[in-house]
């Protein structure tokens, strides 16, 4: 089920006992391999390539060409460097930068514009080349991930220090910083232009597993009061975890009635309990006591806001299995290793087996599942651990099957895969899955006819489409409470998705719990003091009639019921001076309400029982008055009342 989305935040917090290491990209250029020196110095700052560029010797646009065996060094887009000092000069922003180039160190100078800095550390700054202030703004971001500034909201002044939580791209292609920063006693967030800014160093300090050094972290984090006990309890059981607090500034209540619009979130109709089900009149009809059915089959409903508030509190989910749906999704090669995958797809149709591609030269080949996710996360930077959880959640039905959207038996679309579900909405789900497999695209290698291009290319796409937009946690894929398109991107429909994909990305995890894992938690505005508890077992609300007729004989009594008008009806009846019984039938529209009749006649009232749905009704001279009370499960109770004139 799917709904197609900036946080860049990977920052990683660890125990001093860990040794900090670098893991880098390699380049080729002929038999010349480029790569990042590294370090472990805070005033050093990795960085990527988003653009091939020409190293030069001094800070300048033009000239000064850096030549090693008299070429000129150009390093390719994605290509690993680090920064180790900046100039600004006039209106351009100059970093240099260090290399290792044919197994030698070289330094030289590049233009800020060309490289992103690594934030997998808290990166510090401070406020630079201004004559009082800079201005911050907010930012609007566009599909392409571009940035547009919106209105200015705050200012900093010169030599002002921040935190840098994310980098961006304005359409001129400048770099422009998502900042936190101490404003009074609170902690603000927005976005500066990179000119402005000084890089001052990393913040590798981890502290200690002190409740005192905790409490500080917490607090400069951002985290609400009412979060930090679950952070206290998951700290002590895992003090080398990281827990990154991610500001929405969005309100709660508004967030969880938008999840609620257009089917952004739908619960699967095996679901026990009323509570889980939203009764909203497009999305339960009290007439037929069923709810609406959408998405393949039929098989999903609307959850209640109940239901959608507990899933969306982080609150909820701060727990050493619950938090690993906020855990951040790039890949980890120190960790994220072929036998966590075989222990995710263990006991699924991908266990162990092999399946057939055509490779790279064109001939057939085959591969083990489990080697596939891992080529998938080396392609996309996306952790294996999470490409798998998903596949195992889209399209495994059992131990031995899969959907139909990965058999690549599909009537009319027989030799193509959809490992992801990617494009699959709407009531023909599975179709819109497989033609969008079977469509055109180099990047992500569509179309998909083998398992291996659907593999790979899906986790390309999941890559650029979602991760690097911010929607970087298995939370913020399913509940789009980024700036991309807030509310709008997502990838899953299922309101339970996060949390059973997050399950089972922790069972991957068996003996790896010691590991430096991140997780970049939600933050809301005005969320309620106490957490949203899991909906009750709930009852059912309803307390129609579908059925009130009275006949004489044949021949019906007009009386003005309608079924479809609802609950707490007043009607009336008359019947000939003849006529001295009527047939009484009626019906609840819910097998678990109830009703208690009452019929007043002749000066008496009595119960009336029903037999079969039917009962019969004396009628005396005047008015005889039929009162039929209708409780529903949930105890909630409505009259309809029948005045039969005679």
């Amino acid at each position: 089920m799917r709904k197609q989305l900036k946080l860049n935040e990977k920052i990683i917090f660890i125990t001093k006992s860990i040794l900090f290491l670098l893991f880098v990209g390699v380049v080729f250029f002929g038999n010349a391999s480029v790569k990042a020196v590294e370090s472990q110095d805070p005033k050093v700052f990795p960085a990527t390539l988003n653009h091939s560029v020409t190293v030069r010797k001094k800070p300048v646009a033009k000239g000064y060409e850096l030549k090693v065996s008299g070429k000129y060094v150009k390093l390719k887009d994605n290509n690993s460097v680090e920064v180790i000092s900046q100039k600004i000069i006039g209106t351009g922003k100059y970093y240099k930068i260090r290399f290792v180039y044919n197994k030698k160190t070289y330094k030289g100078y590049i233009k800020s514009k060309y490289a992103n800095i690594s934030l997998e550390y808290d990166v510090i700054g401070k406020v630079v080349k201004c004559t009082d202030s800079i201005k911050v703004w907010s930012v609007t971001t566009k599909e392409d991930g571009i940035i547009q500034k919106e209105n200015n909201i705050d200012s900093l002044k010169l030599n002002k220090k921040f935190r840098i939580k994310g980098e961006y791209r304005d359409a001129k292609g400048s770099p422009w910083f998502l900042v936190s920063y101490t404003s009074g006693s609170s902690r603000k967030t927005g976005y500066i232009k990179a000119i402005h800014t000084k890089l001052l160093n990393r913040d590798l300090s981890t502290g200690s597993s002190s409740g005192i050094d905790f409490e500080s972290y917490m607090t400069e984090q951002g985290f609400p009061e009412s979060y930090k006990p679950y952070l206290r309890t998951v700290h002590k059981q895992h003090p080398s975890w990281v827990f990154k607090a991610y500001q929405t500034n969005l309100d709660w209540k508004k967030a969880v009635t938008e999840e609620g619009k257009n089917q952004r979130c739908l619960i699967s109709k095996s679901k026990k309990g009323s509570g889980w089900f939203s009764y909203a009149a497009a999305d339960y009809s009290y007439l037929t006591d069923t709810f609406t059915g959408y998405d393949s089959g039929n098989a999903w409903a609307a959850p209640s806001s109940a239901a959608i508030s507990y899933y969306m509190d982080p609150r909820n989910f701060i727990t050493q299995q619950g938090i690993f749906q906020f855990e951040s999704l790039e890949y980890q090669a120190e960790y994220q290793t072929v036998s966590g995958v075989k222990s995710i797809i263990n006991n699924t149709p991908m266990a162990s087996k092999k399946f057939t591609y055509t490779n790279t030269s064109g001939k057939k080949a085959t591969m083990y599942y489990h080697d596939a996710f891992m080529k998938a996360a080396k392609a996309s930077k996306v952790s294996p651990f999470h490409l798998a959880s998903r596949v195992k959640q889209e399209v495994v039905k059992s131990s031995t099957q899969f959907s139909n959207s990965a058999t690549g038996t599909y009537s009319g679309y027989a030799g193509y895969y959809n490992f992801y579900n990617i494009g699959a909405t709407g009531t023909n789900a599975i179709v819109n899955g497989l033609k969008y497999a079977k469509g055109t695209n180099a990047t992500y290698m569509l179309p998909w006819t083998d398992p291996y291009r659907a593999i790979v290319g899906g986790a390309i796409f999941i890559s650029n489409g979602y991760i690097s937009r911010g929607q970087n946690t298995i939370y913020l894929e399913k509940f789009d409470v980024t700036p991309y398109q807030t509310y709008n991107h997502q990838y899953m429909q299922n309101v339970e998705a996060a949390n059973s994909e997050g399950i089972k990305t922790y069972n991957a995890y068996s003996g790896m719990m010691s590991e430096p894992l991140v997780f970049i938690i939600p933050v809301y505005n005005n969320m309620p003091a106490a957490v949203c508890e899991a909906p009750s077992d709930g009852a059912n609300p309803n307390n129609w009639l579908k059925t009130l007729s009275l006949k004489n004989g044949a021949t019906e009594i007009k009386t003005g019921f309608s079924a479809s008008k609802g609950a707490g009806q007043t009607l009336s009846a008359k019947v000939a001076t003849s006529v001295k019984t009527l047939t009484l039938s009626t019906a609840c529209a819910s097998s678990k309400a109830t009703m208690v009749i009452n019929y007043v006649t002749g000066g008496k009232t009595s119960k009336i029982t029903l037999k079969n749905g039917s009962a019969t009704l004396n009628v005396n001279s005047g008015s005889n008055i039929l009162k039929i009370t209708v409780t529903a499960e949930n105890k909630a109770k409505t009259d309809y009342t029948v005045t039969i004139t005679k």
